[in-house]
């Protein structure tokens, strides 16, 4: 191989992938293409915008864990069509006077 050539589009490896669903409290379902090396910041920071939520407001969680943004779907070893959940934090209770 010479030095500084290109490798043909055809050997370019890409990362494993997988659809991931993301399952609101209302029961709602959004789906994402996402590589199973990339941390899941990225992917609930998409989640949040295109819902209108603030980022930091919502929790995400598979098989009842909490998933922490800088995991990845390799760490649960997660497939295809697997489901987490985002629950947004509620705060207040106002006094009753």
């Amino acid at each position: 191989m010479v030095i500084g050539a290109k490798r043909p589009l055809s050997q370019t490896a890409t990362p494993p992938q997988v659809k991931l669903g993301i399952k609101s409290q209302a029961g709602d379902e959004m789906y994402f293409r996402v590589a199973l090396d990339k941390k899941f910041q990225g992917l609930f920071m998409k989640y949040c915008m295109e819902n209108n939520l603030d980022y930091k407001t919502v929790a995400f969680f598979y098989d009842g864990k909490r998933i922490k943004s800088t995991m990845t779907p390799a760490e649960f070893g997660m497939e295809d069509e697997e489901i987490i959940d985002a629950m947004v934090h509620q705060t207040g209770g106002g006094g009753f006077n």
